[in-house]
């Protein structure tokens, strides 16, 4: 670390100490955080002033190695577990500025379930802004006490270059308990991977593969690219809060390479554009019959219904569930199928 960073770095760790407040970790982050963010309102009134006083307040992130928060991983020897969330910024029917409330208001239940990270499925910020980038930081990321990661959505890169300024690559990965996380950019070629991403899929696979130790294979992109949008074969009567179109191309990823692969280890998809239209599908579960592959969506509009995924090891196995963010109880992950859906929509239109 250069001495600017560490200098920055402790400034800020002083402020937040001289705060006062000394009661537990998630407050120190939460003064960590609020002092950071006045740094970075300070660059937005003049960006002169702060860069000469704190050249590198704004770190830019190196994925593998830092998280949103700057939280880094930690193997506590403890079973693998982790939170995930999409659609952050919550209802799409208004101009939203605030992430959405009903997860804003359940960080303390996830803090104290502990999982090794959360992982955010895109759309964090309706418009990517500093400003709005910013008050999901003050507001949210700062009050996790683990690791958080986000894979983007396309409305945190309405304007890449202040997404990745921030954050860093959209692209990137890590072996994590024997476990390896893929997270992909469904934005450089909207609602498509790039052939560059299917390459480097391949290639942190193989990699993976020369470990015996890999247990399995996460893999987390925005759009639900494993649906089927092809509206004449009618075979989906339910869309997204995207309309991909043609998403031939990740399915025949699935059909020639992951099949394959997950004969060796499973292999879990998990998309977050989903929850916020009428459509809810969230949360939503398929597999392929007789295949170790399992897909999931899941997405926040803030309402009555919201919930996410807690995957988490138990006695061996890993297990996905479905967690409401409104006390709700729910049903087991597998419920929430294709046929589950249908029945949704057939009693939403004979009402």
């Amino acid at each position: 670390m250069k001495r600017r960073q560490i200098f920055t770095t402790i400034i800020l760790v002083i402020i937040a100490f001289s705060s006062g407040i000394f009661v537990n970790e998630q407050n120190f982050f939460r003064a960590y955080w609020k002092t950071k963010t006045m740094l970075n309102d300070i660059s937005i009134i003049n960006p002169a002033l702060a860069k000469k006083i704190f050249p590198n307040f704004v770190t830019t992130i190196q994925n593998k190695e830092q998280s949103l928060n700057e939280i880094p991983l930690q193997d506590n020897r403890n079973p693998l577990s982790f939170f995930v969330a999409g659609h952050v910024y919550g209802n799409i029917n208004k101009d939203e500025f605030h992430p959405s409330m009903s997860l804003v208001t359940n960080v303390q239940r996830i803090n104290e379930l502990n999982p090794d990270m959360v992982v955010l499925l895109g759309d964090m910020v309706m418009k990517s802004t500093n400003r709005e980038f910013l008050n999901v930081e003050d507001n949210l990321l700062g009050y996790f006490t683990m690791p958080v990661f986000n894979v983007v959505g396309n409305h945190d890169v309405l304007d890449r270059k202040i997404y990745e300024n921030r954050y860093g690559k959209t692209v990137y990965s890590f072996i994590f308990k024997n476990y390896l996380f893929l997270f992909l950019d469904s934005n450089q070629k909207i609602c498509k991977l790039t052939e560059e991403q299917y390459q480097f899929i391949s290639d942190e696979i193989s990699a993976a593969e020369s470990q015996d130790s890999i247990e399995g294979i996460h893999l987390f992109v925005h759009h639900v690219l494993f649906m089927d949008y092809d509206a004449e074969s009618k075979e989906k009567i339910f869309s997204p809060n995207s309309d991909c179109g043609d998403t031939n191309a990740f399915t025949t990823f699935i059909d020639e390479v992951l099949v394959p692969l997950s004969k060796q280890v499973p292999i879990y998809i998990y998309s977050g554009d989903v929850g916020a239209n009428q459509s809810r599908l969230s949360p939503y579960y398929e597999t392929i019959p007789g295949e170790s592959i399992y897909m999931f969506a899941t997405g926040l509009g803030n309402s009555e219904d919201d919930s996410a995924l807690y995957v988490h090891e138990e006695e061996d196995q890993l297990i996905v569930s479905a967690y409401s963010l409104k006390g709700k109880e729910m049903l087991p992950i597998e419920r929430y199928d294709f046929s589950y859906w249908e029945t949704q929509k057939a009693i939403a239109d004979s009402e």
